[in-house]
């Protein structure tokens, strides 16, 4: 099957990530083809899902969610992205495929890796004590509100709380930068 370099990057995007969201997919190739002469608008990407579902099968389109065909929407993968999104501008340089974070991606001139992590109720009392490299930074998402007045974080571990307009707010110590 022959496809677009767009198409090529949507794949390669779903194979990363397995499930995206339609705005989150529009703004990575927006990021990815911003600089070119090509253009990509929301009406273009309606036509190239139903060639990926149509003819490859391994691509299924619910709603507002694109996913492979081999993997189930995530609401907290979604909302990492929705993270990483935000921190990069939709400009992130790498996002390699991570397990057990949700998601890493490297961004920034002197590539810090940022990986995505949900914080649960078993990892609450430990997760400051993970150790972190001086390029890297941790993101949590908090699965429930978080009560963080007058608690210290770890250097270079970051919350992100999930904000009623779906954006984020994000807390850190004062010694770690983004």
């Amino acid at each position: 099957m022959l496809l677009t370099n767009q198409q090529k990057c949507i794949m390669e995007i779903l194979g990363k990530v397995g499930c995206i969201r339609r705005d989150q997919l529009l703004a990575l190739l927006y990021g990815k083809y911003r600089e070119r002469v090509m253009t990509m608008r929301p009406e273009h990407l309606t036509p190239m899902l139903r060639q990926l579902s149509g003819i490859s099968r391994a691509v299924c389109v619910e709603d507002d969610v694109i996913r492979l065909i081999t993997k189930t929407a995530n609401p907290l993968l979604l909302e990492s992205i929705d993270v990483m999104l935000e921190i990069t501008g939709g400009c992130p340089l790498q996002f390699p495929a991570s397990l057990p974070a949700l998601l890493c991606f490297l961004y920034g001139d002197e590539l810090t890796a940022y990986y995505v992590a949900a914080l649960t109720t078993e990892r609450e009392p430990s997760f400051r004590r993970i150790e972190i490299g001086e390029k890297e930074r941790l993101i949590w998402l908090p699965e429930h509100a978080l009560a963080l007045q007058g608690k210290e974080l770890p250097d270079r571990q970051i919350i992100a709380q999930k904000q009623k307009d779906g954006t984020h707010r994000f807390f850190a110590n004062k010694n770690t930068t983004f």
